[in-house]
C-alpha cells in the first residue's frame, strides 16, 4: 500500500476532528484540513512516562506519541525538547493518540513559531502536494495502458521514460538536499532555483516528497531549507 503523505496540522486539528474507521482502507480524522491518515506535528514534549510514550503540545492542544516497532525512537527527547513527529493517529476506546514512525529533535521553540506561521497562511507545500496528488492520479492512469516503468522516490542513476517518451536518469533525494544546501544563503533557497539547477522531470515531484517527509521545509513563500 503507497504511503500516504504527512499532513502538517495541530494537535487540535486532530482531537477536534471525527476519527473513521473504514473496511478495506487507511483509518482517518476528518479535520477542517481534510481527511489526515499521516500527520506531521511539530510540539514540545511535555512528559515521557515510558521509553516508547511521549507527550507532546504544540499549544493548542496535547497528545501522546507511542512507539510500536522502535524503542530507541524518544531515546534522545527529554521533556522540554522541540521535536517533529511523523506518524498516523490512531484511536483506542476513544481517546486519540499517534503511532510515532519519525522522531527527529529541533534547535528550539522558534520551530513552533514557524509551524503556526505555516498552518496559517496557505503555503507553497498545500501547492506542492496538490501538484502531487495530479501527477499521481496521470500516472496511474498511464499504468492502465502502459508498462514503463513507475517513477520510485529513492530511484538511483535509473533510467526511465516519461509519458511521452523521453529518457532521463531519475534525480535523488539526496541531490535534492545537496542543492538546497548549495544554494542556501541562509534565509533558505529559492524553490524555482532548485528546480532549475535539478534539471529534471522529477525534481518536483521530489522536492514534494521531501517537504511531506518533513525532510525540507518552507521557511517563507517560495523558500525552502533542510532541516538539520
Amino acid at each position: 500500500m503507497e504511503r500516504a503523505t504527512a499532513r502538517k496540522c495541530t494537535i487540535r486539528d486532530l482531537l477536534d476532528g471525527q476519527y473513521v474507521q473504514k473496511e478495506g482502507a487507511p483509518n482517518y480524522v476528518e479535520t477542517p484540513r481534510g481527511e489526515i491518515s499521516r500527520i506531521n506535528l511539530i510540539a514540545a514534549a511535555v512528559a515521557k512516562p515510558g521509553k516508547r510514550s511521549l507527550i507532546i503540545d504544540d499549544g493548542t492542544g496535547h497528545v501522546e506519541a507511542r512507539a510500536f516497532d522502535d524503542e530507541s525512537l524518544f531515546e534522545r527527547v527529554t521533556p522540554g525538547s522541540v521535536v517533529v513527529v511523523i506518524g498516523r493517529p490512531r484511536q483506542y476506546e476513544g481517546q486519540l493518540y499517534v503511532v510515532a514512525e519519525i522522531c527527529k529533535l529541533l534547535s528550539g521553540p522558534k520551530w513552533l513559531e514557524l509551524r503556526r506561521a505555516e498552518l496559517g497562511r496557505a503555503s507553497l507545500t498545500t501547492s506542492l502536494l496538490n501538484k502531487n496528488k495530479l501527477w499521481k492520479q496521470s500516472d496511474t492512469a498511464d499504468s492502465q495502458t502502459s508498462t514503463e516503468p513507475k517513477l520510485e522516490k529513492k530511484a538511483v542513476n535509473e533510467t526511465l521514460k516519461t509519458a511521452k517518451g523521453e529518457v532521463f536518469v531519475a534525480i535523488t533525494s539526496d541531490r535534492i538536499l545537496e542543492i538546497i544546501r548549495e544554494l542556501d544563503d541562509g534565509q533558505g533557497a529559492a524553490v524555482e532555483k532548485v528546480l532549475a539547477k535539478a534539471g529534471r522531470p522529477d525534481a518536483e515531484t521530489m522536492l514534494t516528497n521531501l517537504l511531506a517527509e518533513g525532510e525540507i521545509f518552507e521557511i517563507r513563500p517560495g523558500r525552502v531549507k533542510v532541516l538539520e
